[in-house]
């Protein structure tokens, strides 16, 4: 395994975002490039710990090539190839700080990687990122200053009832606690790629697993894969933000309609923000 001080030796950078991201080590002993270490301990629960990609019956074949939309710091990517080390894996992270991160993250694992400092969307260009420098997996190209906060309650109180704090926590409070979290929002100009112009630029014949948690661009990014790839396409599991309904009723039929068998379960602590985990398989 390797060591984090050979780690921290072997990857230099001159990206202007290098001095924000501190060197850590998860429970498992993986060294992390972290932005903000609440971020590496909800991820490394929610994808390491409580395995959210691969439930109902997803899986990694011998070789599998994988999308990793909304990558972050590679948290995922990571799992991926503890998993398959010989997997494909093509990670999208529009934020250069995360995408800093995820490449460093992901520069000493086996198999191919191909990161991509871009957003994915129905067509190629360029949108506006909405970034929460104190709580980036909130960031997004259709952030809601609102919506963005209930998302963040949902969490803090979920928070407080595992460690039986909730009693001592009022709204107020908790309002402040989001607000402390969330930080002053920058607004960053970003490249956009539909995956189907990657898939033609790789020539790519078969996508094992499409992953998405990419904060209300969900069917953006779906409708940005192509009739003729669809097929290619085996399995897909993906966060949806339902809160003001609709979104989740139309992802299940788009996916039921390309010939996926689609499950979905509610998150946890997303009833107040309208979190929903969904998963498909062909048919």
């Amino acid at each position: 395994m390797t060591s984090t001080s050979a780690v921290a030796s072997a990857l230099q950078s001159s990206s202007p975002w290098v001095d924000r991201l501190k060197l850590a080590t998860l429970p498992n002993g993986l060294p992390i490039w972290e932005i903000n270490h609440h971020e590496t301990e909800f991820l490394y629960s929610e994808i390491f710990q409580q395995d959210l990609y691969f439930r109902r019956g997803m899986t990694l074949p011998a070789g599998a090539v994988v999308f990793d939309v909304g990558a972050n710091i590679g948290m995922f990517s990571l799992l991926v190839r503890q998993r398959c080390p010989d997997a494909t894996v093509f990670a999208f992270e529009p934020s250069p700080i995360a995408a800093e991160a995820l490449r460093r993250n992901t520069a000493t694992t086996q198999g191919q990687m191909h990161v991509y400092e871009c957003g994915a969307s129905s067509q190629n260009g360029s949108s506006v990122l909405t970034f929460y420098p104190g709580y980036t997996i909130l960031s997004g190209f259709h952030a809601q200053a609102e919506a963005d906060r209930s998302v963040l309650h949902a969490s803090i109180r979920d928070e407080a009832n595992r460690r039986g704090m909730s009693k001592w926590l009022t709204n107020s409070a908790i309002d402040r606690l989001a607000q402390q979290k969330l930080g002053q929002p920058i607004h960053i100009a970003c490249p956009m790629r539909t995956l189907s112009s990657i898939i033609n630029e790789h020539q790519i014949d078969r996508v094992d697993l499409l992953k998405i948690d990419a904060e209300r661009c969900e069917l953006e990014i779906l409708s940005g894969i192509s009739a003729a790839h669809w097929s290619r396409i085996q399995q897909v599991v993906m966060e949806v933000h339902d809160q003001a309904g609709g979104m989740l009723d139309q992802i299940l039929a788009l996916l039921n309609d390309v010939g996926f068998e689609v499950a979905h379960e509610q998150q946890a602590d997303g009833s107040e923000a309208g979190l929903f985990d969904v998963y498909g398989i062909r048919r």
